[in-house]
C-alpha cells in the first residue's frame, strides 16, 4: 500500500486504498458483490467503503501452485488472518469469507450477482473456469471485471469465453491503482 500512497492515492489510516474507483460506477446500487480471490482483501474493503453492497470473498486461503501460472504463495494462514483483520469492521455483517476453490463454492453460491470481480487462480484453466461457473450467476445488466489482463494466461482465457458468450460490452482498462489492466463486460439485459 506504501505505492499507492506515494502515488498520491487516497488510503485510510491503515493505508488501504480507500478512493474510489470507477469500477463500482459500473452498476448502480449494487446490493452483492462476489470476489473470486479475496487473498489479503483489498478490493473487497474497497468495495465496502464505496458502496453499500455485501461482499462475498471466495478463496481457498491455502497454498497452492498452478502448474501452468509462475509464481508462488506466502502462508495462507496468515494471509487469512490479514483478511480477517482487513475485515474486521463489516465480518458477517456485510463481507463473509466462502472459503473454499472457486469451483466448489460457485456449486452451492445461489444469490444473483451484480458485481463480479475475478482476481484467483491466472492460469488458463483456472481463470476460464471461474468465468464459465461464474459468469451465469450474474444478472441481467450485471458487470463481470477481471483483473491482471496484462498477464498472457488471462489474455488467454477471456479470448477463449469471449468465442462462446454473447455479452454487452468489452473493455480493457488500466486504471490508476493497482497498476494492472482489467477486462470488463456488461450482461446483456
Amino acid at each position: 500500500m506504501e505505492r499507492a500512497m506515494r502515488a498520491g492515492i487516497k488510503t485510510d489510516k491503515r493505508g488501504y486504498v480507500i478512493e474510489r474507483d470507477p469500477m463500482w460506477d459500473l452498476v448502480d446500487d449494487p446490493k452483492v458483490i462476489v470476489e473470486i480471490g479475496s487473498h489479503r482483501g483489498y478490493t473487497a474493503y474497497r468495495a465496502l467503503v464505496n458502496t453499500d453492497a455485501d461482499v462475498y470473498c471466495v478463496d481457498p486461503w491455502e497454498d497452492y501452485k498452478a502448474p501452468d501460472c509462475p509464481g508462488g504463495y506466502e502462508d495462507m494462514d496468515l494471509t487469512f488472518q490479514q483478511w480477517n483483520e482487513t475485515m474486521q469492521p463489516y465480518l458477517d455483517k456485510r463481507v463473509w469469507a466462502l472459503r473454499g476453490t472457486s469451483l466448489v463454492i460457485s456449486r452451492e453460491f445461489d444469490l444473483p450477482i451484480d458485481l463480479l470481480y475475478i482476481d484467483g487462480d491466472h492460469s488458463v484453466n483456472g481463470c476460464l473456469l471461474d468465468l464459465r461457473k461464474w459468469t451465469p450467476k450474474v444478472r441481467p445488466g450485471g458487470v463481470v471485471v477481471g483483473d491482471n489482463y496484462e498477464l498472457s494466461n488471462v489474455q488467454k482465457a477471456v479470448a477463449r469465453f469471449r468465442r462462446n458468450v454473447n455479452v454487452g460490452w468489452w473493455l480493457y482498462k488500466k486504471w490508476k491503482f493497482p497498476a494492472c489492466k482489467q477486462f470488463m463486460f456488461r450482461i446483456p439485459r
